[in-house]
């Protein structure tokens, strides 16, 4: 029997989850004050073809906009990850200020990079 089948999504052979080390992400994670991603593939925002996103820093306004697009569940043993796509969606649009039909646009891949690097702002500090 394949040991992997007994893992739930987002667990790692019950090592804990590292935010910042999340697939496709730097060594190095960005400065704190500069965050950007250059996409696969150029979306269309603002009348602009755009290659690379950038965004901030997520506040608490943020979320009550768009919502907490990450769930986290501790309740056995390592921490497990699910991501909601729409607040996810949501917040990718807000955070790198452009509208909802450009966050559609973009490449899975790209989305799903982007994603990944956001979740580290939804974690407690050390999960």
């Amino acid at each position: 029997m394949d040991q992997r089948t007994d893992q739930k999504p987002g667990q790692v052979d019950d090592e804990p989850l590292d935010f910042d080390k999340a697939p496709g992400a730097p060594d190095e994670p960005p400065p704190d004050d500069v965050f950007q991603y250059t996409l696969s593939k150029p979306i269309q925002a603002h009348g602009d073809e755009l290659t690379v996103l950038h965004w901030r820093e997520p506040t608490g306004g943020d979320i009550e906009r768009a919502g907490n697009p990450v769930y986290l569940d501790f309740s056995e043993g390592a921490a497990t990850v699910a991501i909601n796509e729409k607040k996810m969606a949501g917040m990718i649009s807000v955070l790198c200020q452009i509208p909802p039909s450009s966050v559609r646009q973009m490449a899975a891949r790209d989305w799903n990079a982007v994603a990944w690097r956001l979740i580290r702002f939804f974690a407690p500090q050390g999960a």
